[in-house]
């Protein structure tokens, strides 16, 4: 499970707009839904695999059973619906990635289940608001931090309590990547 976590602030002075926030969404929709699917020994084109086990995907199959049926949670790609992301042709326990949004996160939901499973959690209150989501987050093995210029991502960053983080940067040269956030052992 990995979450997009968004500081929304409509000022756009200490989070991202409404707008921008829609841009990204779409963004990674549109990727996710190309993700080729197959198995990767037999064609170099394929970029995911099965899941590990069958009972792995009844798991993740149940957890989202779960959070969609939450008020203003619903899956984000492919046709909206849990069954076509888990029919998935000629492969058995795979999944389509589940791009989706579920604004009532309860507790629970953060038990992390290693599959394609992306959840996009916008946060009012600025940048501050996403820092104590942050906090609220038992693991973090990688996160992207987008921020406004490099120094804020940096900040953002190094307020983490673990995990590795990537801070965005004023370019895009790679030599703008900084540390990653200390680790928990």
């Amino acid at each position: 499970l990995s979450e997009m976590i968004f500081a929304l602030d409509p000022s756009g002075e200490n989070g991202l707009t409404q707008q921008q926030i829609d841009q990204i969404i779409a963004f990674t929709v549109a990727v996710m839904n190309r993700v080729k699917i197959g198995n990767v020994t037999e064609d170099p084109d394929v970029r995911m695999g099965a899941l590990i086990d069958g009972a792995m995907k009844k798991r993740v199959e149940k957890q989202m059973r779960e959070i969609l049926v939450r008020k203003g949670s619903k899956i984000l790609n492919g046709d909206g619906t849990l069954e076509e992301r888990l029919n998935v042709l000629n492969l058995e326990n795979a999944i389509k990635p589940i791009v989706y949004i579920d604004p009532n996160r309860a507790h629970g939901d953060d038990v992390e289940i290693f599959a394609p499973v992306f959840r996009i959690h916008v946060l009012e209150g600025g940048a501050e608001a996403a820092q104590a989501r942050l906090h609220e987050i038992a693991f973090a093995l990688t996160g992207a931090v987008i921020a406004a210029n490099t120094e804020e991502a940096v900040d953002f960053r190094n307020g983490a309590p673990s995990g590795v983080f990537y801070p965005s940067s004023d370019s895009y040269a790679p030599t703008t990547t900084a540390a990653p956030a200390p680790q928990v052992p």
